[in-house]
């Protein structure tokens, strides 16, 4: 056996494990993303650096304290959706849509909770441009 054959046998457990942590990596993807939050009728207020999680083994979408699982994913979009509620009987349904081409973020969450019989309902709608985030190292 020549001296690159032994040479390469002797690097392939490095390549492969290289490989697998590669992988592993690009299953969980963060960003940061600006651009503007409007609760209600207000005014829509700037944010900056909010983070964005997108979960491809989980296949969910969370920033901001919430979580949505994809409802849909193909080449230029994946559209999330989820509805939970808190011990107290508040829900809370976030949908949305993340561009994999552009990185625009386009949500909306409301919060509803009851009290006796009257209801309150609350709306959050987020509009980002998110950027995947750069390493340290």
């Amino acid at each position: 056996m020549n001296v690159s054959k032994i040479a390469v046998l002797a690097c392939l457990p490095f390549l492969l494990a290289t490989q697998r942590m590669e992988a592993a990596e690009t299953t969980v993807i963060h960003f940061a993303c600006d651009g503007k939050l409007r609760t209600g009728s207000t005014q829509p207020e700037p944010v900056q650096k909010i983070r964005l999680v997108v979960n491809l083994v989980k296949r969910t979408v969370s920033f901001a304290g919430l979580i949505a699982p994809f409802t849909k994913i193909d080449a230029t979009n994946i559209h999330f959706n989820g509805t939970s509620t808190d011990p107290y009987g508040m829900a809370l349904t976030v949908d949305g849509n993340v561009d994999r081409v552009t990185g625009a973020l386009d949500a909306t969450a409301m919060t509803t909770a009851v009290s006796g019989k009257t209801s309150y309902m609350t709306t959050t709608h987020w509009e980002m441009l998110c950027r995947p985030r750069t390493r340290l190292f």
